[in-house]
């Protein structure tokens, strides 16, 4: 009778031991899925985060071009008051240096 419990036992350890196996394969199946999706994920998300950086890079140096291009025309444009000289008065000799000495020299006469 010993050799038949020993045999049971020996039966029972075989199929507790390939059910152990068996639930070994499977969950370490299992992380080696769930690792490679979250390694996965990770990757798309920060590649996303890298491509809307760079968008926003581009976008934004296109705003400072366009907005460098609109104050500092390659063309410069034509001014309404350029024919106006600041420096002339309304009274044509009163501004010239000579005008002025003329002026003094009359004075101390």
């Amino acid at each position: 009778m010993d050799m038949a419990v020993y045999a049971d036992r020996a039966e029972r350890v075989l199929k507790l031991n390939s059910a152990r196996r068996t639930l070994h394969y499977f969950t370490s199946s299992a992380a080696a899925v769930v690792e490679v999706v979250v390694v996965v994920v990770v990757v798309v998300v920060v590649v996303v985060v890298i491509e809307i950086l760079v968008a926003v890079v581009v976008v934004c140096f296109i705003f400072v071009l366009t907005t460098s291009i609109a104050n500092f025309p390659i063309i410069p444009r034509k001014r309404a008051s350029a024919s106006v000289d600041i420096n002339k008065s309304s009274r044509p000799d009163s501004a010239s240096p000579s005008a002025c000495s003329q002026h003094v020299l009359d004075k101390t006469r």
